[in-house]
């Protein structure tokens, strides 16, 4: 079955605690999650709504613990725990938004454009 990797920043709403979130997101999206994605996205724009979200686990977070020799970001798994991952999906592209597990800090994932899942369909 075909698979496409992601590596996507994450991004926090407080400014104070982002040594305690992640930095990245590892997102393996197979040939089943990519036909759901794009059939909700399908559904989301013929309903004519902003999104759409459901309950999802994917994401892998990590920590970034420098820069290799070619200016690459070297990551390690994060330490923390995330809580409500939720997959959002928009006509054009989908996202994962969280929390920092007992905390009011929440997570979102850079967006992934439906173009960059075509491969794996």
């Amino acid at each position: 079955m075909k698979t496409k990797k992601f590596t996507v920043k994450v991004n926090t709403n407080d400014e104070y605690d982002v040594a305690n979130g992640p930095d990245y997101a590892m997102i393996v999206i197979d040939a089943k999650a990519a036909k759901h994605i794009r059939s909700m996205a399908k559904f989301v724009e013929r309903k004519r709504i902003l999104c759409t979200e459901e309950f999802d686990y994917t994401p892998d977070f990590k920590t970034e613990i420098g820069e290799n020799s070619k200016g690459k970001p070297m990551l390690e798994n994060w330490q923390g725990d995330s809580d409500v991952m939720c997959l959002r999906i928009y006509s054009h592209g989908f996202l994962w938004t969280g929390m920092l597990k007992n905390t009011q800090i929440h997570l979102e994932t850079e967006e992934i454009s439906l173009d960059a899942i075509k491969a794996v369909l």
